[in-house]
């Protein structure tokens, strides 16, 4: 249902004609409110509305899906004050959605790659969308990567950090290599500063450090982290906030004392400080941390940020022995090198992570090793499309190959490459020194313009020419149901109740009663249930799509419901729930967890507006830094 109000303003009657167009969405009927129409044809009626009067079409719609977006069109003409409204809406496919990454390294000795992709029989063909990225450098590679972390859709502080500091660094590379790029996000730059600062100042807790969230208790690495944005940050010219960052550097402090964390994590404090500090070798607390990470058996992630700290002090000595120490703990074949562990799902073993501080480090202490291009063939390799698995893996990899940019400036390609997609030839795309972007280099594919099919896909990528291409892709496909899910970490269910206002006494409470159908006004209360086997499990998140024709009760910590304990009428700003925070959007409520239990209760308020008939997508929950490690629910109809 699409409903849309016309306003007669006016002190006299006004003789209208009204037009409506909307694109994938099918129009089955409308009728008009208020008004008495004439002339009435599919998608227009001519009307007569009075001084101060509304006329309400209420459109009844439905969804064949063409296309993941619907442009809305209305106008009302009259004899003397006319009007019209273009809205584009999502259009999103009921089922479960999926992304295959696909990356390719064609370097300068080699002339093809071919990329396979595979979409089940069952899928519809119109819900796939493909993504290539193509870059005969780094450099163009990394904004891509910043791409997706500015306009990453939440912001935890982590997540906040990790969307302008690593703009900050490629920034200020390429502008100290003069490579000059078109980028909307180095247009979006200032601004992603200002308001990423401003929630960080926001998030700073009363001991002078930060959560996860803003709820969260100080966690030691969230603190590190970000004073080593804030460190850069002031480094580059940005204006930041002395007394934050000071009570951030007392924090961060305290924190060479503390003994009941990890060595990963006591490492990276190391390194920090070392950064904030130009005279830290005289503070005691400071050496003390660090002789005895140097007596411990440490990982890779630590020992590489344990050599970044000796660098840093110019202690080449025991620079050369961590180095020795780090190259043992490798894993090396012909073409990569890598640090870190597969299928580990904490950040102190991540591989992406751990290898990017490694690179970091080697390019500090040995910038002519032959390894160096092995560990960025090794990050390359395990891009996610725009970026890596997460916004912490994009954040990390960014600071290492922006290094590896400014070493190496391989900035002087001249070569032409063909995009042969299924046996078609689709673009040949051409770089060359002043020429490093192209808008052909963006290749996006849809059914409205490609057809796919279902089975193997191929992308096959001819270069000819010098120099190193690098292509990013990513396939988005729906399935049509959980039958298709081989991954499935958790038990995800949705409980549906209609609220039914009662008074009792002087205060109105509401009780829950079995949901069969709403009418407009009414509303009703959404449970998800998310079990696991697992244990341990950090950083979660439960993402649940709104139904078309609900709206979302923002303030229900207000509404007091018998028998459910998180909505009692606490004043707002009490936070009493178990998780760390939720975030409203227009499309989706979404839920985190800092430390996730086996079992898990979120609910949440949505009041009925529109009449229809309406589904509602399969709940999610899954681990923010691995994504793998997911669940989902049933879809409900509504």
């Amino acid at each position: 249902m699409v409903i849309a109000n016309i306003h007669n303003y006016l002190d006299s009657d006004a003789k209208t004609k009204v037009k409506f167009n909307f694109t994938n969405l099918n129009i089955t009927s409308f009728e008009v409110k208020g008004v008495q129409i004439s002339k009435k044809t599919a998608n227009t009626f001519e009307t007569v509305i009075p001084p101060k009067g509304v006329a309400t079409i209420e459109i009844k719609t439905s969804v064949p899906f063409n296309s993941y977006s619907s442009e809305l069109y209305f106008e009302a003409i009259s004899d003397r004050e006319s009007d019209a409204v273009k809205i584009n809406l999502p259009v999103i496919p009921i089922g479960v959605k999926s992304v295959n990454y696909l990356n390719a390294v064609i370097q300068a000795t080699e002339t093809e790659k071919t990329i396979d992709f595979n979409i089940p029989q069952g899928v519809n063909l119109k819900t796939v969308n493909l993504s290539l990225a193509l870059s005969p450098t780094i450099a163009t590679t990394l904004l891509n990567s910043l791409d997706g972390l500015v306009d990453y859709p939440y912001g935890c502080v982590e997540q906040t950090m990790s969307r302008f500091l690593p703009a900050l660094i490629a920034a200020s590379t390429m502008k100290k290599l003069d490579v000059k790029l078109n980028s909307a996000t180095l247009e979006k730059l200032p601004d992603v500063i200002a308001k990423g600062l401003e929630r960080l100042y926001d998030f700073q807790n009363k001991n002078g450090g930060w959560g996860w969230w803003k709820n969260d208790a100080l966690n030691p690495y969230m603190t590190a982290y970000v004073m080593y944005g804030l460190k850069m940050a002031n480094d580059l010219g940005y204006n930041v906030d002395n007394n934050v960052y000071n009570q951030g550097f007392k924090a961060l402090s305290t924190l060479l004392n503390e003994k009941n964390i990890d060595r990963v994590t006591a490492a990276y404090i190391a390194y920090v400080y070392s950064l904030a500090d130009s005279n830290a070798v005289k503070n005691p607390a400071f050496v003390k941390l660090t002789d005895e990470l140097m007596a411990d058996s440490l990982n890779a992630y630590a020992t590489s940020l344990l050599g970044l700290v000796n660098h840093k002090l110019g202690d080449k000595k025991t620079e050369t022995v961590i180095l020795n120490r780090l190259m043992a703990m490798a894993n090396e074949d012909q073409n990569f090198i890598s640090w870190g562990r597969d299928k580990y799902y904490t950040w102190q073993q991540d591989k992406v992570q751990t290898t990017a501080f490694a690179l970091k480090f080697l390019i500090a202490v040995d910038p002519n090793s032959p390894v160096l291009v092995k560990a960025v063939k090794t990050l390359i390799r395990e891009q996610k499309g725009k970026g890596w698995h997460s916004t912490q893996q994009t954040a990390t990899a960014i600071f290492a190959l922006t290094d590896y940019l400014e070493l190496t400036n391989e900035l002087d390609p001249e070569f032409t490459v063909e995009v042969i997609i299924n046996g078609k030839s689709f673009k040949k795309v051409s770089f060359e020194k002043d020429k490093l972007t192209s808008p052909d280099a963006l290749i996006s594919l849809n059914s409205s313009n490609f057809n796919f099919i279902h089975g193997k896909n191929t992308i096959k990528l001819v270069k000819k020419g010098k120099g190193t291409l690098y292509a990013g892709s990513d396939v988005e496909l729906y399935y049509p149901d959980l039958s298709f899910v081989k991954e499935n970490s958790f038990n995800v269910s949705k409980e549906v109740y209609k609220l039914k206002e009662v008074v009792s006494g002087n205060t109105i409470v509401y009780r829950k009663t079995q949901f069969d159908k709403a009418k407009s006004g009414e509303m009703l209360l959404i449970k998800l249930k998310v079990k696991t086997n697992r244990t341990d499990d950090q950083y979660m998140m439960v993402e649940d799509m709104l139904p078309a024709g609900f709206e979302l009760v923002k303030d229900d910590h207000l509404y007091n419901i018998e028998g459910e304990s998180s909505h009692t009428g606490y004043w707002p700003g009490y936070w009493n729930y178990f998780y760390a925070d939720k975030e409203i959007r227009d499309s989706k409520i979404t839920f985190f967890v800092t430390y996730a239990p086996q079992e898990m209760e979120f609910s949440y308020i949505i009041r009925a507006q529109a009449p229809g008939l309406y589904s509602s997508a399969p709940v999610y929950a899954g681990l923010m830094y691995y994504p793998e490690i997911r669940g989902y629910g049933k879809p409900n109809p509504l």
